[in-house]
């Protein structure tokens, strides 16, 4: 059976230890799945306990080929709705200008 029918998508970096790679070790897990998935659409996981942090890591993940990104808001305290809402705001706004930037540029 082929892979891409064993499977629908694979997803890397979503919760657990993932929090605890360094910032080094986030993309090259991101080009290691997306490598080792042979084609199989892959989101990748970009909770960060700052924005600027899931923006890169958003980044990072868009370079490595992924399908998408998982952005589990990671918080020592209560977000209100408004915060949630506004961090999938920037990100999917930063992912979008990277992706325009590259079919224009």
């Amino acid at each position: 059976m082929p892979r891409a029918a064993a499977s629908p998508s694979f997803g890397r970096c979503g919760a657990g230890f993932d929090a605890y790679l360094t910032r080094e070790q986030r993309p090259h897990a991101a080009r290691t799945a997306v490598e080792a998935a042979d084609g199989v659409p892959v989101i990748i996981g970009v909770g960060a306990l700052r924005p600027s942090h899931a923006l890169k890591l958003a980044e990072d993940a868009q370079k490595a080929g992924t399908s998408g990104v998982l952005l589990a808001p990671m918080t020592y305290q209560p977000l209100i709705e408004d915060q949630v809402f506004g961090l999938y705001e920037d990100v999917t706004r930063h992912l979008k200008g990277l992706s325009a930037g590259r079919l224009t540029g």
